[in-house]
């Protein structure tokens, strides 16, 4: 059984942009600038909040967090991040999900300006991931499960692969799996045939966000598991799987933490450069 180490894949793509980011803030004088909208004091969310803010200054990025009340009207929400992504030295935007449950995330994501949505979550950005055209940014979050399949060494074309998720990056995570050739299906924990579907997966990948749901006896012996599922659990980050009794049957399985999350940072940090030097190229158009 190999564990996926997410952390070893990031450090390994960190030590490349922050080369890229040294160069950038040496021509420019600029910093690739993050922006995170947090709502609410879910520990989980916190947590990410705190790991991404760190990692984009280690990195030598300009973040600014703006954390709202749990109880926060949706106008409120959608009128601090309209007046955080319209600052110039802000080139990525986030909205940490998921958000308190009376917002509704839809119509707070459609506030994103697309050309800042480094997480891929407009409607129009989802639109053209769906439909296969060029996006500015690759969703951070499926091109880590990706990543982590390939280290995985299993083959993604013509492969069973069951996705256990209901939310925005379960979808993606889906179509990247489908543009690469897998024989993808979307479930939720209360699809019929649930389990029977589970255990004919080559690759599951859970996005649920439910503490140890998925266990050793509903996994195909052999399987590559993937989870990007955290929540709190007495006090410690734990993902969607019960990894002591999954890893005695998969042939490769990612930890969490230590898995998915910290590839996802980094990936999402490449976008935000990424934003940066497009926003220093369209300067350089106008000025000149």
């Amino acid at each position: 059984m190999k564990i996926l180490d997410g952390k070893k894949c990031a450090d390994i793509s960190e030590k490349k942009l922050k080369k890229e980011t040294t160069l950038f803030i040496k021509k420019t004088g600029g910093r690739p600038g993050l922006g995170i909208l947090l709502v609410g004091n879910d520990s989980a969310s916190t947590l990410y909040v705190s790991l991404k803010k760190k990692k984009a200054q280690e990195l030598g990025f300009f973040c600014e967090v703006v954390t709202l009340s749990k109880k926060a009207s949706q106008e409120k929400v959608i009128q601090t991040l309209e007046k955080l992504q319209i600052q110039k030295n802000i080139h990525g935007v986030i909205i940490q999900l998921p958000l308190p449950r009376h917002l509704h995330s839809e119509k707070v994501l459609e506030h994103l300006d697309t050309k800042k949505d480094i997480d891929c979550l407009h409607s129009r950005n989802l639109a053209r991931l769906f439909s296969g055209k060029d996006l500015q940014y690759s969703p951070p979050t499926a091109e880590s499960v990706i990543s982590l399949i390939r280290l995985s060494k299993k083959k993604i074309r013509n492969t069973s692969i069951v996705v256990v998720a209901k939310g925005f990056f379960g979808k993606q995570i889906g179509v990247l799996c489908r543009t690469y050739g897998g024989n993808v299906i979307q479930i939720h924990s209360e699809s019929p045939d649930f389990l029977e579907i589970l255990r004919r997966a080559d690759i599951l990948i859970s996005a649920v966000g439910k503490p140890h749901c998925i266990t050793g006896a509903m996994i195909k012996k052999g399987a590559v598991v993937i989870d990007v599922g955290t929540s709190n659990k007495h006090g410690r980050v734990v993902g969607d799987v019960d990894f002591k009794t999954v890893s005695k049957k998969a042939s490769a399985i990612t930890p969490v933490p230590g898995g998915v999350g910290p590839l996802t940072v980094v990936l999402l940090m490449k976008n935000v450069l990424k934003a940066a030097q497009e926003s220093d190229r369209i300067a350089k158009r106008v000025s000149s």
